[in-house]
């Protein structure tokens, strides 16, 4: 059983809380570039002391609330089940995938997947960046424990075609969904394309076409 929080770090994650969550709401009604650290810290009526504790910049602030709300966003929105089809299964967990991307929005998306690429090249240099994940916590991920279920349960039921294996599923679930996920930040839609291609139900359905036996 895990060691209780102290009330300063139930505070200080009160605090992260708070910030993220105003911050997150400022820019998608006044825009990005138009929010400052000020502004956000003035809004929650702290200081940039406690801002900059947790976050390096807004571009941070962003990267943690994209990976934090996603995941948030997935567990209420999809339940691993095995009395269920494995291809509802499936459909619901990339479906969930999507419909954050388009309610978290395609600036903020751009924004918190630049902030974790900077966060890998800090990483590299041997810098310490205090808001994000480190191994256990990705174990204890919501959306990693979906792809692990399903990529187990579709491996030993041998569902997946060319014999693909756990690792290899799992691998494909992901690429699938950022892959989508890019594209959609940089396609240059074309005239009868639906506004929301590539992250579609037809997308979706033709990915699962070629997933599954």
């Amino acid at each position: 059983m895990g060691q209780s929080l102290t009330p300063r770090q139930i505070r200080s994650l009160q605090n992260i809380d708070k910030l993220v969550k105003t911050a997150i709401a400022m820019f998608q009604q006044q825009g990005y570039d138009a929010v400052t650290i000020d502004d956000i810290c003035a809004e929650c009526g702290m200081s940039k002391g406690v801002f900059y504790y947790r976050f390096r910049s807004k571009e941070d602030l962003v990267a943690y609330a994209h990976k934090n709300f996603c995941d948030d966003y997935i567990s209420k929105q999809v339940k691993y089940d095995e009395t269920q089809p494995l291809r509802s299964q499936l459909r619901d967990y990339l479906r969930a995938q999507f419909d954050f991307s388009k309610a978290f929005g395609e600036m903020l998306i751009a924004r918190g997947l630049q902030g974790m690429f900077s966060a890998y090249h800090q990483k590299l240099a041997g810098e310490d960046v205090s808001w994000s994940e480190e191994q256990e916590e990705k174990e204890r991920s919501y959306s990693s424990y979906m792809v692990r279920k399903l990529s187990e349960r579709g491996a030993r039921e041998q569902a997946f075609r060319g014999g693909m294996t756990e690792l290899e599923a799992a691998a494909f679930l992901r690429n699938f969904v950022f892959g989508n996920r890019m594209m959609w930040l940089f396609h240059d839609r074309q005239p009868g394309e639906c506004e929301d291609f590539p992250l579609s139900e037809r997308q979706i359905e033709l990915f699962l076409d070629m997933l599954l036996q």
